[in-house]
């Protein structure tokens, strides 16, 4: 056991594509400007698990521990200032003193008991969340122990628990402001946090306006705001790079790379934990066959895609796991591979009749993504697959019921853990299964369900290897593409610098 909870190991290799913070400035800066591509859809951490949610409200909420990504993912105090593993099930948490929301009260053993609980975890709709479920599922009880100690009970023994709470939509909120609000719809105009800043303003679509946390308990944070800016257009977002109106954007493509290098700017970032994948309807038409699914993988030039669309600096990966798993990480396992004439023959082999594969993606998600989309399409030509572009607007069209097609997505790293990345999305109770159920597979459930339950790093080892052969081999519920990258355009002076994370933070705490 000792081994499995001890402190996770993410590869120099990916964390050295992010340089270092700058030291955080001693004296308070005002507005820092951010343009983005698109706006978090909800401000509640318990409710979303999308990029724009990862990076603003990172700002507004804090879990009892998280992952300082700087040095290894290693698990460091956050709301709690201390823990302990007491048995299998249970984990014990001392509280830190004189912790305040953002309305000025301080923050409690029930306000702890309330944001984990089951009301919590139900969110907006009543139901059993699907964003919430893979980190709190295997939660049982949540006990207050005193006025500051927290017990945290699992329903089964959970190695990754510890992980889990770290990572999202375990966050603390006020039960007091959230009552007050008398209900969802009024709570999320406005949800309050103990993190280095507060919501001030937000205007869907169009901004999201933070102001620093006086009270914050991590110290003063140095930008007096935060001014998140939603625009789709990177050409867009360069413009007003260029012309001073804002101070930092994401989502840089390298073929912008050159013109945002100059006296005034710069390109920070690197490779993510986070793979880019398409994922198959299994229940539908020709992607019922296993031999078309590899097909569609097969007839697939990864390095054309990464060194023309992304200037080699992102990789593929080994399979559907990233090195941040440490000691569960299998580096002999191979990365997908390239073989036309394979393709033509699993094509021909599956009977596949020249149906026309509609392909389900935004414009302008992902980086690069019409453009890796519209070589894939060509790529499938090749292998004698006719696939068709339906370009929609967000996540609720791409997987509008039936889904009936191929669409475009990717798999995050939540904690470091297979749990926290394939099995969080794909499992049985993730929602690939259990919303959309384009797939299933009862050997990968089972396999899973053993891997999320053991302690023994051997036995995890082993269950991992036949879970990969599983996902890349004999029933592919999707095909990888490649790892992706976070690159940033940012005005020279600005002290922040991303870590290998979709998240976003501009605490004293994330600047060193």
């Amino acid at each position: 056991m000792s081994a499995l909870l001890g402190r996770r190991t993410v590869s120099m290799g990916l964390a050295a594509l992010f340089a270092m913070p700058a030291a955080a400035q001693t004296a308070k800066a005002g507005r820092l400007r951010i343009g983005m591509p698109s706006y978090p859809s909800t401000l509640d951490p318990v409710t979303i698990y999308l990029t724009p949610g990862l990076r603003t409200l990172a700002n507004v909420f804090e879990p009892l521990i998280d992952f300082d990504i700087r040095r290894n993912y290693a698990l460091r105090p956050a709301l709690a200032e201390s823990w302990q593993r007491l048995d299998p099930q249970r984990v014990r948490f001392r509280l830190r003193p004189d912790v305040r929301f953002h309305d000025g009260s301080l923050m409690t053993a029930a306000d702890v008991v309330f944001s984990l609980s089951a009301q919590r975890r139900q969110g907006a709709t009543g139901a059993i969340g699907s964003i919430a479920g893979p980190f709190q599922g295997s939660i049982a009880e949540v006990i207050a122990v005193g006025d500051r100690d927290i017990d945290v009970v699992t329903a089964y023994p959970d190695p990754v628990i510890e992980q889990k709470l770290a990572a999202w939509s375990c966050q603390i909120i006020s039960r007091s402001a959230f009552e007050a609000a008398g209900g969802w719809t009024e709570w999320l105009r406005r949800p309050i946090g103990t993190g280095p800043y507060r919501i001030v303003e937000s205007q869907a679509d169009t901004r999201l306006l933070l102001a620093a946390h006086k009270g914050y308990w991590g110290g003063s944070p140095v930008w007096s705001e935060l001014e998140f800016r939603s625009i789709n257009e990177l050409s867009s977002r360069i413009a007003a790079l260029q012309a001073g109106d804002l101070d930092l954007i994401t989502d840089v493509t390298p073929d912008q790379f050159r013109s945002l290098q100059t006296d005034a700017l710069e390109i920070v970032g690197g490779e993510l934990p986070q793979y880019r994948i398409v994922g198959f309807d299994c229940s539908w038409g020709p992607l019922r066959d296993v031999r078309f699914r590899r097909a569609l993988s097969l007839a697939i030039d990864r390095d054309a895609i990464t060194t023309g669309l992304w200037d080699g600096r992102v990789g593929v990966p080994r399979g559907a796991q990233v090195p941040a798993y440490g000691d569960t990480y299998l580096a002999d396992v191979p990365a997908p591979g390239f073989d036309l004439a394979e393709a033509r023959r699993l094509v021909r082999e599956s009977g596949y009749a020249g149906e026309v594969i509609p392909y389900r993606v935004q414009s302008a998600y992902y980086p690069n993504q019409m453009a890796t989309a519209q070589v894939l399409v060509e790529q499938w030509r090749a292998a004698g697959i006719r696939v068709e572009l339906v370009v929609l607007e967000n996540f609720s069209q791409v997987f509008a019921r039936p889904i009936q097609a191929i669409f475009d997505y990717s798999i995050s790293m939540a904690w470091p853990d297979m749990t926290g990345m394939l099995w969080r999305l794909y499992g049985e109770r993730g929602i690939f299964q259990s919303n959309f159920k384009v797939w299933s597979n009862p050997e990968f459930n089972r396999l899973g369900d053993q891997m999320e339950r053991s302690f023994d790093v051997a036995e995890r080892r082993q269950l991992h290897r036949r879970i990969l052969e599983i996902v890349m081999r004999d029933d592919p519920p999707f095909l990888i593409l490649h790892n992706n990258g976070a690159f940033f355009g940012r005005r020279r002076g600005v002290a922040w610098t991303p870590a290998s994370t979709l998240l976003m933070e501009f605490g004293p705490r994330s600047l060193g």
